[in-house]
């Protein structure tokens, strides 16, 4: 079942350049990458989470069309089905890790699952560092952090715009290869933007957008 599909999307890019006549199907439970030499995998991404540089065509969400959307459908959309995560986002170094995770869960007043965080912590291999301060780990224990942080909330679509961008090709790869493990688990979709070519080989599903064309690999 589709739980993304794009029906004719024309959006802006860098530099106010377009792209035109987007036709994609994102499957519920696909985990994809989305890549662009340019960095234009990113507008993609934010196309849907900010509804950024929309032009015209249909974007659907289980056949509900989110353009379409007033502002309180589409806040009540992005908080209750989405997390998003910038090439930006960071950990909080002044608390634990598990208060890192947890931390959208005590800001909105709600019950921590212990067994589907307990399945966090060990698919991103916290079990024996889930107390220590985000300031002792580094940039890449704090990415995996991150991603756990987003997840905590059970979102149906995780967006990632390019987080690893800064870590060693080794830790893109375990990234990648963490998030196929959680997702061949949970199922939930997930569409990662990235500009490292290497790491299209360890995905499953794979958008190229390039020359300002979309295609479907």
């Amino acid at each position: 079942m589709d739980i993304l599909k794009f029906e004719n999307v024309s959006f802006k890019v860098d530099n106010n350049k377009e792209i035109k006549n987007v036709y994609l199907n994102i499957s519920e439970g696909e985990s994809t990458l989305v890549y662009s030499y340019l960095n234009d995998a990113i507008y993609l991404i934010d196309l849907i989470y900010f509804k950024k540089g929309y032009l015209s065509g249909e974007i659907l969400y289980f056949d509900q069309d989110i353009i379409k959307f007033n502002n309180i459908q589409f806040d009540d959309f992005r908080s209750s089905d989405l997390s998003y995560i910038s090439h930006n986002s960071k950990v909080y170094d002044e608390l634990s890790v598990r208060d890192n995770v947890v931390y959208p869960i005590i800001i909105n007043k709600s019950e921590i699952d212990n067994e589907y965080f307990q399945d966090l912590i060990k698919i991103f291999g916290f079990e024996n560092n889930i107390d220590l301060s985000a300031s002792q780990l580094s940039a890449f224990q704090k990415c995996k952090v991150v991603i756990m942080r987003s997840l905590i909330t059970k979102p149906f679509i995780l967006l990632i715009n390019d987080i690893t961008k800064a870590l060693s090709q080794d830790e893109k790869i375990d990234i990648i290869k963490t998030l196929n493990r959680f997702n061949s688990i949970y199922k939930t979709t997930i569409i990662h933007s990235t500009s490292d070519a290497d790491l299209l080989n360890y995905a499953s599903k794979v958008i190229i957008i390039d020359n300002l064309l979309v295609s479907e690999v």
